[in-house]
């Protein structure tokens, strides 16, 4: 009766542990899972960044491209004002930053001359 008991007892704890083990084994699983998510979430965070820095690389030649672009227009100008020469035309400009395109067209009867 006494080992009978203890045979019991001992199947009983031997089904425990092997309930033990398996959830050991699913919480490994998991943990390895969230592991592999870190390290995406991480590379993605890095992506992120490089394009941040990119576009704000582009922004700022962006407005190089529009200030070099009013300087040679106003330059033109001037010159043109001078020489009664036909003023700048800048066309189709493509600026890969913002993917849009500029166009600038002036002619003479449209300034002011003095």
């Amino acid at each position: 009766k006494e080992m009978g008991e203890r045979v019991s007892r001992l199947e009983s704890e031997n089904a425990s542990s092997k309930e033990m083990r398996k959830r050991v084994s699913r919480l490994e699983s998991e943990n390895s899972s969230l592991k592999e998510t870190r390290e995406r979430i991480s590379l993605l965070e890095f992506e992120i960044s490089s394009m941040r820095k990119k576009r704000n690389e582009w922004q700022h030649e962006r407005v190089i491209l529009q200030d070099s672009m009013l300087a040679l227009a106003t330059h033109a100008e001037m010159k043109s004002w001078k020489t009664r020469a036909p003023l700048l035309t800048v066309s189709d400009l493509f600026l890969p930053s913002d993917h849009f395109i500029i166009r600038v067209e002036v002619k003479p009867e449209d300034c002011i001359q003095t």
